[in-house]
Parts: structure tokens; C-alpha cells; sequence
């Protein structure tokens, strides 16, 4: 009989030592950009809210994550400088369990951000960013949770590309990426970590270095680049990378299994769209920021409601991808515009980058809403720390403009997109293949603008008066994000300067780089404010925005490496010729 009971027992313990595996959800999205509310009938934290509380029903161990960008791309975003925290405010009511920063996370300074995250509850993981002050007391370096009986450990990282686009980082300085991964992972490891995330502001390619170099991470939670996977990418070592485009289009379910490693069990993408019901608490707390935004823009611009009707259009202004767009073409003009009301002068050039628009003009019954409108253009703050980047006017001379040019071509080619230019009042031809050669016999690429002549890729840039002229003084306006540029790029490549001047010609350093703001009743001019009063001018948008106005335009020159090997062909020329009039 105890012997019967001693077998029982001892069976009992062999079972119950017996690991059995784990399910652990990742809910997950990234860059949500301040999406409130539905876009074009896509995102709205209510609706996700909504959607999580459906899957906690029906998955194990779930948890709610972010890869950072949760700042930035829509209006809401201008009540941080009015001192409100929108969108972390209303994450943490959703239920989102660990977060990391993105870029846009600063484009209120790092000063703001401080305060923004001052009363939030949720960790914030910043492994490679160190900061000084209460800042730095939020951020933490890692972070574990016990899920479902599993230590699950946690990284945050602001990848390189990601550190250029910050806006302003008081400070605040940057680790590199994959020597703060390994340093944090091997701490988690000695605190037990037994699977480990990274929240990764960087984008896919550097994604998948870190994933190589540091191949303890079991899975990256993708965000900066906004693109949609709708199945993991899954590394040589085993390393899951996920990622749900952006401004909350998509909630991301990750399932793994966790029994001494970590598997991918599934993974789908859910759509938040207009057939998914509001969560009634979130829905109260994104009313209640509406009703604040409503009060912000009434008193700015005169609209009782972000939902009033502007203008009208029969059709859509959009961006598009290293190309001019009809929707560039119409927030250059506006800038010019507002400029010339605004100071009664005459404005020869406006400049906007494809990366501070955050969206498309779409009518809807052939209405633009106030919010439809500002979308594109609410990125930012300006000089004063109100909404908004503020308008700047500044003089160059034409061989500055080719300099500025030169300098867009080659940012597009190192860093994408988001540096490719539109503009209003020029009008570029341009070889993109001349803006890097390789020199001959050494293996090397360098810029074409740097080499002694004019072969660079800019083959001819024209205002309405005719050819740019080199000696010339011209009136340029973009607004004080692009200006904020100008030093850095004299830093990097001092053959490249280029220093903004009054209309004498004379030079104005960036401590006086205030005095370039636009103002108007007292006040800075913002873009959005720009956009806002040009399309009202209209009632309705002119028809030749319908398309592209053809002020940017790709065309075939000379390779410049040609001028480079031509000489060398002449002269071997010459030397095989005299040979062979010697052997003669």
C-alpha cells in the first residue's frame, strides 16, 4: 500500500515539473501618428479598443505593444504644445502594456516630451537613447513582464535613420542601435529573461541587421517605415519581425509558443475600419480631444469644427513617391502665397519635403473638410512653441539654389523618400544617375558636386523670369524645419554651404535665424494656416492641380564620369598613336 502511494506521488511531481508550452499574443502597431479618428474610414483608437477587448475574449496571454510614432501626422498632435498628452493618454486607456519613442516622439522637443510623458503609467523603453533629467527617469533601458508564468523581456530601439529625422533632442543623445541591444539583451538574460522583444523604431533593413548581430531577440516589433507585412519575416537564426503599416490601419496578432525556445504559432493583420463599433470609454476620451481641437482651430482660423466643410474639388491631391505630386505642387504655391499676403513681397521660390506630408486630399462628396485638409500638413511646432511648422523667408543666390538642389538629389538617394523636394515658382531638369560616379581605378563613389566644374545631376533649374542665375540673389521660403537643416548639412559637407541671407545679401547665422520667420497680426504663419487660407481663397480647387505641373522633371545627360575618362582616352590616343608612328 505505500509503496502503491509513493508510485502515485512520485508520478504526480514527474508530471508536475513537466514544462508545457506557453501561448503568449502580441498585439501590436506602430507609427499610429496621432489617429484619433478614422482617416478615409481607416484607424480610430476607439475601434481599437474596441478590437482588443474582442481578442482578450478569445486569445492567451495577451499583451498590447508599440514600436513607436504614436506623435505626429494629424491635428491632435498640436494639443501637446497646448500642454494635453492625446494620444499616450488614450493608449493607456486602451491597455497597452509597453511602449517605445519613435523620431516623431520629439518633434515638440525634447522638453515637451518630458512633460507629455510625465503622468503615464505604462513603461517606455529607450535602450539607446540616454536623456538627462525626469526625461531620463522615464525611459527605461529594459523592461520584463511575467505573461501567462513566462519572463518576457523588452527593448526599445530608435534606429539610425530614424535618429536623422529627429527633430530637436536637447539633451538627449543616441547609443549606437546594436551595441545598446547587446548590452541591454545580456542584462535581461542575467535577470531571466526567458523570451525577448524588441520594439524597433528603424525600419525592415536595419531590423535585420540587428536580428543578425544580436540573434538572441526572438522577436522585433517593427515600426519607422511604415511598411505592411501581412506575413512575419523570419530570420536564418529564427528571429520573427513583424510590422502593421501605419496610423492605425492595421492591429497586428502575433501567437508564439514558448517551451524552452520560442516558435511562431500565427499571425494575421486585422484591417480597423468603419465595420468594427467604437469602444464607449475611448469614444468619450477622443470626443473629449475633438471638442479641444475644435476650440484650438476656431480660434486660429476661424472654423467652428475640424469637420467643416473648406473647399471643394471634383478631385484628390496626392503625394507620391520621388516624384512631383499635384498635392506638392498645391502646399508650395500655398506657402508662396500666404508669404506674399502676408509681407506684400514678392516670393521667388518654395520648397516643401515629401516627408513632412503625411497624407492625401481626398473629397468626400466632392467636399474637403477642415481635418482632411490639415492632415498632410500638421507635422511640428515652430519657433514660438505653437502648432505647426512656421513659414521662413530668406534669400540664396542662384549658386546656392543648384548647391540646395544638388544637396536634395543625393539626401533621396542615401535616405529615401522623404527628402525628395517639391516646389513652387522653379523648374528643375535633373539626372539622378550623375549625382554619384565611380571613380576610375579606385573603388570609390563620391558626389558629382564636389568635383571641380558644373557635373553634378542638376542640368538646368528656371524660374518664370528664365535660367537661374548663378550671381543672383533669389527669395526663398520653406518653413523652420527645412531651415534647422541648413547648418547640419554645412557640417557634414562644408563644400556645401549654404547660408540664408537677408535681401542685401547679407549673411544671417542660426543664432538670428528667428528673424526669418513670417508673421502676421502678431503672430508665426504656419504651413497648415498657409494651406488653409489658399484653398479657401479658391472655393474650389483649381483645375490645374488635377495633375502634376511638370516642375520636376528627369532627364538624360552626359555620364559625368565621360568628362572624367574622356581626357584619359585623348591622351591614350595620342600616346598610341605616336607608337604607332614610331614603329613606322
Amino acid at each position: 500500500m505505500k509503496l502503491k502511494l509513493l508510485l502515485v506521488i512520485s508520478i504526480i511531481v514527474v508530471l508536475s515539473s513537466t514544462s508545457q508550452a506557453a501561448t503568449i499574443t502580441i498585439l501590436h502597431t506602430n507609427d499610429e501618428h496621432s489617429a484619433l479618428i478614422p482617416y478615409h474610414g481607416k484607424g480610430g483608437f476607439a475601434k481599437l479598443a474596441y478590437l482588443v477587448k474582442e481578442l482578450e475574449k478569445d486569445k492567451q496571454n495577451v499583451i498590447l505593444v508599440s514600436a513607436g510614432d504614436y506623435i505626429g501626422g494629424t491635428p491632435f498632435s498640436w494639443l501637446i504644445a497646448e500642454g494635453y498628452s492625446p494620444e499616450i493618454s488614450i493608449m493607456q486607456k486602451v491597455g497597452y502594456d509597453v511602449v517605445t519613442i519613435g523620431n516623431h516622439e520629439f518633434d515638440y522637443t525634447s522638453k515637451a516630451l518630458q512633460g507629455y510623458l510625465q503622468n503615464v503609467t505604462i513603461p517606455v523603453v529607450a535602450t539607446n537613447v540616454h536623456a538627462e533629467g525626469p526625461l531620463g527617469e522615464v525611459l527605461k533601458k529594459h523592461y520584463i513582464a511575467n505573461v501567462g508564468g513566462v519572463k518576457v523581456g523588452f527593448i526599445g530601439i530608435l534606429g539610425v535613420d530614424a535618429q536623422r529625422k529627429v527633430y530637436s533632442h536637447e539633451n538627449v543623445t543616441f547609443e549606437d542601435p546594436v551595441v545598446a541591444a547587446k548590452e541591454a539583451v545580456e542584462d535581461l538574460v542575467r535577470e531571466g529573461a526567458e523570451v525577448i522583444i524588441a520594439l524597433s523604431h528603424s525600419g525592415i533593413d536595419e531590423d535585420l541587421v540587428l536580428a543578425e548581430e544580436v540573434p538572441e531577440i526572438d522577436v522585433i516589433i517593427a515600426g519607422h517605415d511604415h511598411r505592411v507585412l501581412e506575413e512575419p519575416i523570419v530570420t536564418p537564426g529564427g528571429t520573427v519581425i513583424v510590422e502593421t503599416g501605419d496610423s492605425l490601419r492595421y492591429l497586428g496578432v502575433l501567437e508564439i509558443e514558448y517551451e524552452d525556445e520560442v516558435k511562431l504559432k500565427s499571425y494575421s493583420l486585422l484591417e480597423i475600419n468603419d465595420s468594427i463599433p467604437d469602444d464607449p470609454e475611448v469614444g468619450l476620451m477622443v470626443q473629449n480631444y475633438v471638442e479641444k481641437l475644435n476650440a484650438f482651430v476656431k480660434e486660429r482660423s476661424g472654423f467652428n469644427s475640424i469637420f467643416e466643410t473648406v473647399v471643394r474639388s471634383d478631385f484628390s491631391l496626392t503625394t507620391q513617391k520621388f516624384r512631383e505630386s499635384n498635392l506638392g505642387d498645391f502646399i508650395t504655391d500655398a506657402m508662396r502665397f500666404a508669404v506674399e499676403k502676408a509681407t506684400g513681397e514678392k516670393a521667388d521660390i518654395a520648397v516643401f519635403a515629401n516627408g513632412e506630408i503625411r497624407g492625401n486630399i481626398t473629397p468626400v462628396n466632392g467636399e474637403i473638410s477642415l481635418y482632411n485638409l490639415l492632415v498632410p500638413v500638421s507635422l511640428g511646432v515652430g519657433s514660438d512653441g505653437s502648432a505647426g511648422y512656421s513659414l521662413v523667408s530668406f534669400y540664396l543666390t542662384g549658386d546656392e539654389i543648384y548647391k540646395v538642389l544638388e544637396i536634395a538629389v543625393l539626401l533621396q538617394k542615401f535616405y529615401g523618400d522623404d527628402f525628395f523636394l517639391q516646389f513652387s515658382g522653379l523648374r528643375v531638369y535633373y539626372n539622378p544617375d550623375n549625382a554619384l560616379i565611380d571613380l576610375p581605378f579606385i573603388d570609390k563613389k563620391i558626389p558629382t558636386v564636389l568635383l571641380p566644374g558644373n557635373l553634378g545631376a542638376v542640368v538646368k533649374a528656371e524660374t518664370s523670369e528664365g535660367e537661374i542665375e548663378r550671381d543672383k540673389l533669389y527669395r526663398v521660403v520653406t518653413d523652420n524645419y527645412i531651415l534647422s537643416f541648413l547648418p547640419k548639412v554645412a557640417e557634414v559637407l562644408p563644400q556645401l554651404t549654404v547660408v540664408p541671407k537677408d535681401k542685401h545679401g547679407n549673411a544671417i547665422p542660426p543664432e538670428r535665424f528667428g528673424e526669418l520667420v513670417i508673421k502676421a497680426n502678431g503672430r508665426e504663419v504656419k504651413v497648415w494656416e498657409a494651406v488653409v487660407d489658399y484653398a479657401r481663397s479658391m472655393g474650389k480647387i483649381d483645375d490645374r492641380y488635377k495633375n502634376a505641373n511638370n516642375r520636376i522633371n528627369e532627364v538624360w545627360s552626359f555620364p559625368a564620369v565621360g568628362y572624367i575618362l574622356a581626357p584619359i582616352a585623348v591622351a591614350a590616343a595620342v600616346v598610341a598613336a605616336v607608337a604607332i608612328r614610331k614603329r613606322g
